[in-house]
């Protein structure tokens, strides 16, 4: 039996590739694709991190894989025992036919629809990951257990009480978060479908949402806050979404932050200590100086100039967006060449707002601590985060720059 794939942006496929692109157009950025069965779910394919950016060792690259999706549906509408001769790819706009056998290495045995199908789904999960379409994000009476209110009542909805205090605080990992309701939006919180109750279920869905691919369509129902007729929505956008609500509604107080491995918290500061990893620091991406942030001792050595024409950077951030730090016009670029450590400094600053903004909807004033930054490094940094809250830091670093989001 000889078995023919068709691929093409006329050809009806039920493949929708994630970069928005077609069958047709190459040099694209590859992020996998959904593939819709005949009958069953959508499903996903994305590439496996030790796969990302790679070359394929087969012609085709994505589309290739894509195609051996196909070619596994195919095979199952084929008895199990029926031989298989060829299986061959046909490329719309392209003028040579693709044997996938040959292309696999696969065409020195004799095979059977059921054996072949094995082989070629295990050469595609090699590569690729494969998972549901959409995935539903909720918040369980398990996940309640993570929740306090200052209040302590019992109750998972937070209920005010006039006489009693309101606020909550909310287990993540080794650490217990506070959220202070203040007393100017006490009637605000109160008119919530759950009153604090509502915040404290965003909390949760914030720390679930953290943990998933930007990229990953979602669905997700908070009352009053996501409609639940709503279609499925990236996770990226939902957890912004949500941690702008939480930010709007509440205060993340640092002094009743508790560390439960052991470590210590000023119980008089409001300042909230950030520890600057070499990790993080891998987030921040310097224009024309590539490997610049892995580099600890010049990324904060004193002489270690950056060129003027080399000024700008671009930040990765927690949910996987993107932010581009480009000078702005009058001269600007000048001025932060002159600065100490030039954009070097200011970079660091932003990753670490924008960090803790994102991860922890913090927006309070932030100072860093670092063991792979010199010391005078640090105290630039804290130089230009002192005395400011997140959206201070933010118009104080766009005094410099044009700062543009520029997606995944």
């Amino acid at each position: 039996m000889h078995i023919y794939i068709r691929t093409g942006d006329n050809e009806s496929t039920n493949i929708e590739f994630l970069n928005g692109k077609g069958w047709e157009l190459t040099g694209y950025e590859r992020k996998g694709f959904d593939y819709t069965p005949p009958a069953g779910n959508t499903r996903r394919f994305t590439f496996k991190e030790s796969f990302n950016g790679k070359l394929l060792p087969f012609q085709g690259g994505e589309k290739a894989l894509a195609a051996m999706v196909l070619a596994v549906e195919e095979l199952r509408s084929v008895n199990d025992d029926e031989e298989i001769k060829t299986v061959t790819w046909i490329r719309e706009g392209h003028d040579k036919l693709h044997n996938l056998l040959m292309m696999l290495g696969l065409d020195r045995s004799t095979w059977t629809a059921e054996p072949l199908r094995d082989e070629i789904q295990h050469i595609i999960y090699e590569y690729l990951n494969c998972g549901p379409s959409c995935v539903e994000v909720s918040v369980s009476e398990e996940d309640f257990e993570r929740v306090t209110y200052d209040s302590a009542e019992s109750n998972r909805f937070g209920y005010f009480c006039e006489d009693k205090p309101q606020g909550f605080s909310v287990t993540f990992g080794d650490t217990v978060e506070h959220y202070s309701v203040p007393e100017f939006l006490r009637h605000t919180v109160y008119m919530l479908h759950f009153e604090q109750g509502t915040l404290a279920r965003a909390a949760l869905l914030v720390d679930k949402l953290s943990k998933i691919e930007p990229s990953q369509p979602v669905q997700v129902t908070l009352t009053g806050v996501i409609n639940e007729n709503l279609g499925p929505v990236p996770a990226g956008e939902v957890l912004e979404r949500l941690q702008h609500f939480i930010c709007a509604y509440t205060v993340n107080d640092d002094s009743k932050i508790i560390v439960i491995d052991g470590g210590k918290t000023d119980e008089d500061s409001s300042v909230r200590k950030v520890d600057v990893t070499a990790e993080a620091l891998k987030k921040i991406e310097f224009n024309n100086a590539p490997g610049l942030s892995s580099n600890l001792k010049k990324l904060s050595d004193f002489n270690a100039l950056r060129s003027i024409n080399n000024i700008g950077f671009t930040l990765v951030g927690f949910s996987g967006k993107r932010w581009k730090f480009e000078p702005a016009p009058r001269g600007v670029r000048s001025t932060v060449y002159c600065k100490s450590y030039e954009d070097r400094a200011l970079a660091v600053a932003a990753l670490a707002a924008l960090g803790v903004m994102s991860k922890h909807q913090y927006c309070g004033e932030l100072q860093i601590v670092s063991d792979v930054l010199s010391p005078d490094f640090v105290d630039e940094v804290n130089g230009i985060l002192r005395g400011r809250d997140f959206y201070e830091t933010l118009s104080y670093l766009k005094g410099f720059f044009n700062v543009e989001e520029v997606g995944n």
